[in-house]
């Protein structure tokens, strides 16, 4: 008999129409506003996004990438610490841009939200062979399979318990990547139950142990002496924790088993 109408706007880092109530679809802020309940301090929605920009215009220059994961996983850490009556998944395919003059319109600079229906607002899996204005090669099933790990952690902690597992990635380095000079930066970011260390391993080998555990940070590793011109295995394990989703590029994850626990290994 009765509807809950809430006003929707974006980009609360700036106009703050998160205390006038609005909820929103997309902030420009790795740490999303969060709207309260109102007249209380109880938190009522949060939005979280793969990547985001920051103003209408100008937002080419303006934007962060979706980091390999990083991004999805450091709005949740914000979800996880307001715990609010809601979350919100916004923006979820629609980076893939159109060229500057090709847009609709007159002068060809109006920008729409889908640059086709592979790359939308659906939240679905997309080829990793699909195309678009910057290249070919999307993320098949990979950030459909975070937001599901995402979720049962934020279902978890947000029961007040524990988490029992961990979610993890490393933007840094990139899969395929080239790495030109001596020395690699390893970029992590991990989430939910805190591990015990680090270890980094190239071609099999141990290339950096990280005793003093942080869930996001960044090393340098030495390279100098391995071969060039040729591919090398990468490794980034956490120890100490473990998980039950293999957050995979091709397939679709069965979702949360904790008799199914994982080491937390990433490769490049």
């Amino acid at each position: 008999k009765y509807f809950t109408v809430r006003w929707m706007a974006s980009q609360f880092q700036e106009n703050e129409f998160n205390k006038l109530g609005f909820w929103s679809w997309m902030d420009g802020s790795i740490d999303p506003k969060v709207t309260n309940v109102t007249g209380s301090n109880i938190s009522e929605a949060v939005t979280i996004t793969p990547a985001f920009f920051k103003t209408a215009t100008g937002w080419l220059y303006n934007s962060t990438s979706h980091n390999d994961g990083s991004t999805l996983i450091e709005e949740m850490r914000t979800a996880l610490s307001a715990a609010p009556l809601f979350t919100i998944v916004c923006q979820w395919n629609e980076f893939e841009g159109t060229p500057t003059g090709q847009g609709f319109g007159p002068n060809h600079d109006i920008y729409f939200d889908s640059y086709n229906v592979t790359y939308s607002n659906d939240i679905e899996p997309v080829s990793r062979t699909e195309c678009s204005y910057r290249g070919c090669g999307g993320w098949g099933f990979y950030y459909l399979n975070l937001m599901q790990a995402l979720t049962t952690l934020f279902h978890q902690s947000n029961g007040r318990g524990s988490p029992s597992f961990s979610i993890a990635s490393v933007s840094s380095p990139k899969l395929n990547q080239t790495v030109s000079g001596s020395q690699m930066e390893v970029t992590w970011n991990i989430i939910g139950k805190a591990g015990t260390r680090i270890g980094i391993y190239i071609n099999g080998q141990l290339a950096k142990m990280v005793d003093n555990y942080v869930d996001k940070g960044s090393v340098v590793v030495d390279v100098s002496r391995l071969r060039r011109s040729a591919p090398q295995d990468f490794e980034f394990v956490v120890y100490g924790t473990q998980t039950p989703f293999d957050l995979s590029y091709d397939q679709m994850g069965d979702g949360y088993h904790r008799k199914n626990m994982l080491p937390i290994i990433i490769k490049r």
